[in-house]
């Protein structure tokens, strides 16, 4: 019983990747050309960190929707108030953006080692809606990301 202890403390201290689901040997991805939304991941995933550049003075809304396609304009729930499976806001930067430049406006955000955990896949998109975090209104092709996930 010692020897297993033993082992599993070892283990535990020099293997920091088990409890690291985000690491630097997570690759960088980004956009190819302008966008208003992406697939960053179709299936189960963590999101390590995201980097929204916006081409354009408007305000603008980033939603992380946990689903496998982009869901259609309209309302949309958070994550919190659905069941596993349905299309939902997991995470939200609201109002981003509001400046009289149209050139680039970064938002980068990173959750650390552990990430951000999605279940039917990861998907990133720009919205132009007032209504905030609730609502999906697709932007034109305005805006550039850059992430990482696993």
């Amino acid at each position: 019983m010692k020897r297993f202890i033993a082992l599993l403390v070892f283990f535990l201290l020099f293997s920091p990747k088990v409890w690291a689901q985000c690491s630097s040997d997570v690759p960088s991805h980004s956009s190819t050309a302008y966008e208003a939304s992406h697939v960053i991941k179709n299936g189960s995933g963590i999101l390590c960190n995201l980097t929204a550049n916006f081409h354009t003075a408007a305000l603008r809304t980033i939603l992380l929707i946990d689903a496998s396609t982009v869901p259609s304009d309209g309302a949309i729930l958070s994550c919190d108030s659905v069941p596993v499976g349905t299309a939902c806001v997991r995470w939200c930067f609201e109002g981003l953006a509001q400046s009289s430049d149209p050139t680039e406006n970064t938002q980068p955000i990173s959750w650390g080692a552990a990430g951000l955990k999605f279940n039917a896949g990861i998907i990133v998109a720009a919205s132009t809606s007032t209504s905030g975090c609730t609502t999906l209104t697709s932007d034109g092709n305005n805006d550039w990301f850059n992430w990482q996930a696993r």
